[in-house]
């Protein structure tokens, strides 16, 4: 299991340096046509798409293989059910209010795309899957 979480981060280790590289090439493109309040926007928005996809794969990559049996109709499943929201996405859900599959389907797409800094189509396609568990 070790190693296999070392491979995964590794691989995303790979990754950010790579995706790091284009943006640091598309920012020295936007620094040498635009003023600095664009360029530290730009930087921002790195660290931030970064820091948001980085800890969900390795979330991923140190799941257990095996869990423990649950019976379905005892627990509501948990906001992480849904694809693309890891814990912290749901850390943040969760200091809104939105603490179940529950609240997530009857919440509104703009507000969840601002809580959590998501484009609002991909607010509202959470919102259908977690209606479609819930129902």
């Amino acid at each position: 299991m070790e190693k296999e979480y070392e491979e995964k981060k590794q691989q995303l280790d790979e990754r950010y340096q790579a995706r790091k590289q284009r943006y640091d090439e598309r920012f020295k493109t936007v620094a040498s046509t635009s003023a600095p309040s664009v360029e530290a926007k730009v930087e921002e928005e790195v660290i931030e798409e970064a820091k948001e996809e980085i800890p969900e794969e390795i979330e991923e990559a140190i799941k257990p293989e095996v869990q423990a049996p649950v019976e379905e109709d005892v627990l509501e499943p948990i906001l992480t059910t849904i694809e693309g929201i890891g814990r912290g996405r749901a850390r943040k859900l969760n200091e809104a209010g939105i603490n179940t599959i529950g609240d997530l389907a009857g919440a509104m797409a703009v507000d969840i795309g601002k809580i959590v800094s998501v484009p609002i189509p991909t607010a509202s396609e959470w919102i259908k899957k977690a209606t479609e568990i819930s129902t």
